[in-house]
């Protein structure tokens, strides 16, 4: 499953991407959902998780 995840925290969205990859998944991470609108334009994902409020 490709997971697009939007998680300012860097080391936070570090340890999701581990335990998603440890799980077969393919993990595209963001710091901010303007960066993941950005790559939405030529991207796909099947589930998208937020580390809470983005903040824009």
């Amino acid at each position: 499953m490709r997971i697009a995840l939007i998680d300012p925290e860097a080391r936070h969205a570090a340890l999701l991407n581990r335990l998603l990859f440890a799980g077969g998944h393919v993990c595209h991470m963001f710091p901010s959902s303007a960066a993941f609108f950005a790559w939405l334009a030529d991207g796909t994902c099947d589930m998208l998780i937020t580390g809470g409020w983005a903040g824009d």
